[in-house]
């Protein structure tokens, strides 16, 4: 099978077609697309969940796998406050490792303040290299329950780069074999993205972006992360059963990512964007203009649109987005 998230047909066939039950009290059906799982639980609650497990260099392992939940819970109008983990590891592991890890979500559990629930811990001779798996829940107001869904007639922007994360990490593990193509200073650059800060918050953080969205009036955000920003194009589409048009040139990338995933033939919109967002907003332009007044990068790159086509337009040339 294909690496990365299973498609939406399959999901359909393979996953949906075999649960058996579903409260009265899911806010909305789960999807192959979606993050989070929404229960209103009483008339004024509601609680949001997520999980994700990440695969990453031990030093940045904690911090990633942190902010894809604490990102996903977001988007969804929730903040984190409370985690459960669950780390493997293989039989060469060592404890200074575990240390190293569980340091990282102790220093971002507590910057955040999102409480640690049960770790789980286990060696195991079935992985090969440490997996962390985080389950996340908070809870919000009924009334201020934020959406997925994406509305034609809106405008898409998107802060920060497309593929940014991905380039770093591959820059991060593969540093000797690029600094023979590309000066240091380069693959530094490009790598820096990974501790870097804009705004004052990390580069992977979605915080400041959603609360100024949101005190804009927007409610729906997507997150775009492992499948690129085409794949969080088309599951936002097919979340909110809408069509696009996307201005190819208007998506923002940073060169040294371009280049960087060029050398591996790895495609910059397919890869790893931990950190950047998908706005839905009647105010694209205005709403930029707050977000880079505020340090934050964005840009509009598109539109939601009735029917389903879902387009990306350079230049003269137009093409179909394809399912990830």
């Amino acid at each position: 099978m294909k690496k990365g998230k299973i498609s939406q047909n399959q999901w359909n066939r393979s996953v949906e077609k075999k649960i058996l039950y579903r409260s009265r009290r899911l806010v909305e059906r789960p999807s192959a697309g979606s993050d989070t799982l929404m229960y209103q639980l009483l008339p004024e609650t509601i609680v949001s969940s997520t999980m994700y497990t990440e695969t990453s260099p031990v030093e940045i392992l904690g911090k990633k796998a942190f902010y894809r939940m604490y990102n996903a819970l977001l988007a969804a109008g929730t903040r984190a406050e409370g985690m459960q983990v669950q780390l493997l590891l293989p039989e060469s592991a060592s404890e200074q490792q575990i240390k190293n890890i569980m340091g990282q979500l102790g220093q971002y559990g507590a910057a955040y303040e999102v409480d640690t629930g049960r770790v789980h811990t286990e060696i195991s001779e079935l992985v090969k290299a440490p997996l962390l798996t985080l389950s996340g829940f908070g809870k919000q107001c009924a009334k201020e329950t934020g959406s997925s869904r994406f509305r034609p007639g809106q405008q898409i922007v998107m802060t920060k780069w497309a593929g940014a994360a991905g380039a770093a990490e591959l820059a991060y593990k593969e540093k000797e074999s690029l600094v023979k193509y590309f000066p240091a200073v380069y693959v530094d650059e490009a790598i820096e993205y990974l501790w870097e800060k804009t705004g004052g918050e990390p580069l992977f953080s979605i915080e400041k972006e959603t609360k100024l969205a949101g005190d804009m009036g927007a409610r729906a955000f997507h997150n775009v992360a492992k499948n690129g920003v085409f794949g969080a194009l088309w599951e936002l589409a097919e979340l909110s059963h809408a069509g696009l048009e996307v201005d190819f040139e208007a998506i923002p990338v940073r060169q040294e990512s371009i280049e960087i995933c060029e050398r591996y033939g790895i495609n910059l919109y397919e890869t790893d964007s931990l950190g950047s967002l998908l706005i839905g907003t009647e105010h694209g332009e205005e709403l930029v203009h707050r977000l880079r007044a505020e340090g934050i990068p964005a840009d509009v790159i598109g539109r939601v649109t009735d029917g389903n086509d879902r387009t990306i337009c350079r230049g003269e040339e137009t093409r179909f987005l394809t399912p990830p």
